[in-house]
């Protein structure tokens, strides 16, 4: 039974569309939220653009849902996902980037809070994205 559930979980995971429906309805549920969010970031971060892309596309009609749903530390992760996809040249996400996530202004809001608060911690992150530019750079490059 629990292998049975767990395929379920993979297979919402990996067919999960990106509407504002669905993750309010996921939403109700942590674990299967957890998990999406997580299939989220990876797509959000990808080094395939078709996947990057498509992502970047669908995030500006999810800001107003996502940004009820996440944390202001999962916003920046979602933030440095997608300038992570733009340094692969995914063009899509080259434009959420340039344009400063001005299409995202509740998302952007969030993480810039989170950058604020955190600098040690949103540092770390962007470590671990390998986006080696400092955090200084990065709020002025993209959040500001």
């Amino acid at each position: 039974m629990i292998a049975e559930l767990s395929e379920l979980l993979d297979w919402v995971v990996n067919a999960a569309p990106y509407s504002p429906e669905f993750i309010a309805t996921l939403g109700k549920a942590p674990a299967i939220w957890a998990a999406l969010f997580d299939k989220y970031l990876e797509n959000a971060g990808s080094s395939n653009f078709d996947i990057a892309n498509r992502f970047a596309s669908a995030a500006p009609s999810l800001d107003t849902t996502l940004a009820a749903k996440i944390s202001d530390e999962q916003a920046f992760e979602l933030v440095t996902a997608v300038v992570r996809a733009a340094k692969y040249n995914a063009w899509t996400a080259i434009g959420l980037a340039n344009d400063e996530f001005n299409s995202l202004p509740l998302t952007k809001a969030k993480a810039k809070a989170y950058a604020a608060a955190n600098a040690p911690e949103a540092t770390s992150i962007l470590d671990a994205k390998y986006l080696l530019m400092g955090l200084g750079r990065f709020t002025e490059d993209y959040l500001s």
